[in-house]
C-alpha cells in the first residue's frame, strides 16, 4: 500500500544541517498522521510522502525557518527542534501505511482545524494565521 489520501502513515524522522549527516535529531523519532485530512488538501510534507511505500525513505530540504509552511496543520514531535539558522534536511522513513479508520479520519480533521489548517495557526508571527 502507498501513501494516499486518508491513509494512516507511520514513519521515523531525523534531521540535520546537511543531507549527508543527521546531526540535529540524530535518533529517529516515530510519528504517525492521517494523510490528506486538512481542509487545504495535502501539505508540502504530505506531497513529499505521496505514493511512498513501507521502507521508502526521502530527504526533504526545509528552507530557513519554514517548517510551519512545510507541515502546515501537522504537528510532528520534532517541530519545536527545527529552529536551526539555515536550511534543515529532514530524513523520513516510511514504516507503515494502512487505511485510516473513520474515527482516525475524524480525529485528524479535528486536529487540522485546531492546529490552523492552511497555515501555522498564527503562533509563529508569520502572519498567515
Amino acid at each position: 500500500m502507498q501513501v494516499d489520501h486518508l491513509t494512516k502513515v507511520q514513519l521515523t524522522l531525523a534531521a540535520g544541517c546537511s543531507s549527508e549527516e543527521m546531526d540535529l535529531i540524530t535518533q529517529p523519532v516515530a510519528w504517525s498522521f492521517v494523510a490528506g485530512a486538512g481542509a487545504e488538501g495535502f501539505t508540502p510534507f504530505e506531497m513529499a510522502c505521496h505514493q511512498k511505500s513501507v521502507g521508502d525513505e526521502f530527504i526533504l530540504e526545509i528552507p530557513n525557518r519554514q517548517s510551519n509552511r512545510i507541515f502546515e496543520h501537522l504537528q510532528p514531535p520534532i517541530l519545536g527542534e527545527l529552529t536551526h539558522d539555515g536550511p534543515i534536511f529532514l530524513k523520513a522513513v516510511v514504516t507503515s501505511v494502512d487505511p485510516a479508520s473513520s474515527r482516525e479520519v475524524v480525529q485528524a480533521m479535528a486536529e487540522a482545524i485546531n492546529n490552523g489548517s492552511g497555515g501555522c495557526g498564527g503562533g509563529c508571527g508569520c502572519g498567515c494565521g
